[in-house]
């Protein structure tokens, strides 16, 4: 470490002149006699295929801007190249260990294009001890995730590797274990690639000081920043690539030197948290698909701030787990100091989730707008926290989907004797009591709420044999469990203010024959010819990993003619019938065609289509062939679904999300699955279509 102190002490007398401007902060490039190594060690996203360079050449030109004195070094490549930049032309070191289609250690058979372990490469050319690194970046384990190879093999490879590199550079220095981007080719998907990241962690923690964990993969905003071949980052993955990197390398000698930015000040009286981010993250999360880290770019006190970015949802943010800090029946004053610069002012809000899946409840307690250039605070006090599994803090926007950045965050006590904030979202009516539960409560939580919509809709079909308390089933004092029930209920929870559970004596219902009638007429019983033209647009296959089987499953995805990943579109979800897959409803069943010709004509919006596999059993991803004992199978997509498949397509292409713009239909087994999809997931899907659906759906008595 003495080289690297020396380094920094050197450059902190060196750079000393400090011009500060409207756009940015520049620091004078000065570089001390004293220099630090970096060796970048990888595959080919090391190398930087598909784009010359990689992140090696945005890392190179961040160091420079912030007056750090490096060599990269490596046995490939040469001292000297250079890229386009901004506008200009920005030379920059290319050294480095990146080798291309290679794995941890050597596999074998040998392939067929020869030798591909990094290990053994690294020893052939004894490049470790050769370029004497202070700093190593190691990316590996992309090709070993292709090849499908089992993760406590790659752990036992990993530490092979680890070993190796220490045991031949500095014992002063540091190996950074990078975690992989997420990518879809040969197989991959989300799960696979957090469950090799999650191993990577492991073994860099086994190690101590000299081996730290760097999330590369959350820099990234996941399918979005790889390029087309869905295996390595676009321009702008590796750009994002070389920016984090270059905060790593920035941030750990900072630590080196002994003189972190600012320290972190000390909680005041009543304080719970209080974080600026001076020392990292702190516990602070990504939130959705967004990428945070600890950033120099902009700071409201301090040093440093948490920059938010790579946002595709306004629920996309920065979170925090409060489940230890702030109990249920807690009341607390929270404030935030925000700053976003997207030149328009932004709706900031202040929320919270309680649970997860289908069961979670998002409670907002303060918004505000924020101007654009400035930082703000936003703040509420004396806020309850609820009753709930894992409350999760979070900061959001109201519609926007801008970077921004977050300082200074103070979580106190508040009073408990003051009222707590009302949230912006409409409150639920107040349903008339049933003896002392309230009508739709049937869990009785004293709220009526997805929760209680699952456990009526269990019972409707024989998964539960009783209620708490049927009474407050009964939304429709008829002295019976109906489908008007859940009706009733479902209706309650998407629009409260529709107040369908009736407050007063039982009024009369219109009947769903009444409501067919009506629409009969509207109701298309063949198919124009004209709408059976040809199929246009584009099909794609895909993987992804199913929780509720414990496996891979496909699915079938359609993009739409003239496809535009800067537009969002619906999504429609088509389920086949029993004994199908994924390709079963794509030919044959004119959806494509008529899709094509409803889009071109501009009667229906352009949509994505997915074709699914519903059959969801850990054991088979293929039907027994005995009807009965297949069916819970289809049954389990249900949670397959929403649990899953919605996420997977809402992270690799560009959807509008909300049930306003989601759809399923099935027919026959299909059928079925989607009515149940409709019922079970009615706060995620706002049309549902049955051709023929499978018995079943109800018990008959």
């Amino acid at each position: 470490m003495k080289k690297l102190h020396s380094l920094l002490t050197a450059s902190a007398v060196a750079v000393t002149a400090v011009f500060a401007s409207a756009a940015n902060l520049k620091t004078v490039d000065v570089y001390a006699l004293d220099q630090v190594n970096i060796m970048p060690i990888g595959d080919s996203i090391t190398f930087g295929l598909g784009e010359d360079g990689g992140y090696r050449k945005y890392l190179d030109y961040s160091l420079r801007q912030k007056g750090i004195s490096f060599d990269m070094v490596g046995p490939e490549g040469q001292n000297s190249a250079s890229f386009k930049y901004n506008g200009q032309s920005v030379n920059y070191d290319n050294n480095h260990a990146g080798y291309s289609g290679f794995t941890i250690k050597q596999q074998y058979p040998i392939p067929s294009w020869g030798e591909n372990g990094l290990l053994e490469r690294l020893q052939s050319k004894d490049a470790v001890k050769k370029a004497n690194p202070d700093i190593v970046l190691l990316i590996i384990g992309t090709n070993d995730m292709t090849a499908n190879r089992n993760l406590s093999d790659c752990e036992k490879d990993l530490h092979s590797l680890i070993d190796y590199i220490l045991g031949n550079m500095s014992e002063d220095g540091v190996i950074f274990m990078g975690s992989i981007p997420e990518f879809t080719a040969y197989g991959g998907n989300a799960q696979r690639v957090a469950n090799y990241n999650n191993t990577v962690k492991k073994v860099a923690e086994s190690y101590g000081d000299n081996v730290q964990f760097a999330d590369v993969h959350g820099s990234l905003n996941g399918m979005a920043d790889m390029s087309s071949d869905n295996l390595h980052p676009s321009g702008a993955g590796y750009e994002k690539m070389g920016k984090f990197w270059s905060e790593v390398i920035s941030d750990y000698l900072d630590g080196a030197s002994g003189t972190p930015a600012e320290p972190e000040e000390p909680l005041g009286e009543n304080e719970l948290l209080r974080c600026g981010f001076e020392n990292g993250l702190s516990g602070w999360t990504a939130r959705g698909g967004a990428s945070v880290s600890a950033s120099k770019a902009e700071f409201d006190r301090g040093a440093r701030s948490a920059s938010v970015s790579g946002r595709t949802n306004a629920w996309n943010g920065i979170s925090y787990d409060i489940s230890d800090l702030c109990p249920a029946g807690s009341t607390i004053n929270v404030s935030a100091r925000i700053k976003q610069n997207s030149g328009d002012k932004v709706k900031f809000k202040l929320s919270v989730q309680y649970g997860s899946g289908n069961d979670a409840e998002y409670d907002t307690f303060a918004e505000g707008d924020i101007a654009s250039g400035e930082w703000a605070e936003l703040s509420a006090e004396n806020y309850t926290v609820k009753s709930g599994s894992n409350p999760l803090f979070y900061i959001e926007t109201d519609t926007d989907t801008c970077d921004f950045y977050v300082d200074n965050i103070v979580i106190s006590k508040g009073n408990a004797a003051a009222s707590s904030p009302s949230p912006t979202s409409s409150p639920s009516p107040s349903p008339t009591q049933h003896d002392s539960r309230l009508k739709g409560d049937i869990d009785g939580n004293k709220a009526v709420n997805s929760t209680d919509l699952k456990l009526l809709v269990d019972y409707m079909l024989g998964r539960e044999d009783s209620l708490d308390d049927s009474g407050a089933a009964d939304l429709d004092d008829d002295k019976k469990i109906t489908i008007k029930d859940l009706s009733l209920l479902k209706s309650t929870i998407l629009d409260p203010s529709s107040s369908a559970v009736p407050t007063t004596e039982p009024t009369a219902v219109t009947h769903d024959t009444a409501y067919m009638s009506k629409i009969r007429d509207q109701i298309t019983t063949s198919v124009p010819s004209s709408a059976m033209g040809k199929a246009e647009g584009k099909l794609e296959h895909v993987t992804y990993f199913s929780k509720k089987a414990n496996h891979d499953k496909n699915a079938n995805v359609w993009l739409p003619p003239g496809y535009d990943e800067s537009k969002k579109y619906p999504v429609f979800y088509v389920n086949h019938g029993y004994g199908g897959d994924e390709s079963s409803m794509v030919n044959g069943m004119g959806i494509l065609e008529i899709a094509t010709s409803l889009i071109k004509s501009g009667e229906a919006e352009p949509m994505i289509i997915v074709f699914t596999h519903q059959y969801t059993n850990p054991a088979s991803n293929k039907e027994s062939g005995n009807g009965s004992a297949d069916v819970p199978y289809y049954d389990a997509f249900v949670e397959d679904f929403p649990d899953s498949l919605m996420p997977y397509i809402e992270s690799h292409y560009s959807v509008a999300t909300g049930r306003e713009n989601t759809a399923v239909a099935g027919f026959s087994m299909g059928g079925r699955e989607s009515l149940y999809i409709g019922m079970k997931c009615c706060d995620k899907v706002g049309y549902i279509g049955a051709g023929a659906p499978a018995p079943g759906i109800f018990p008959t008595k």
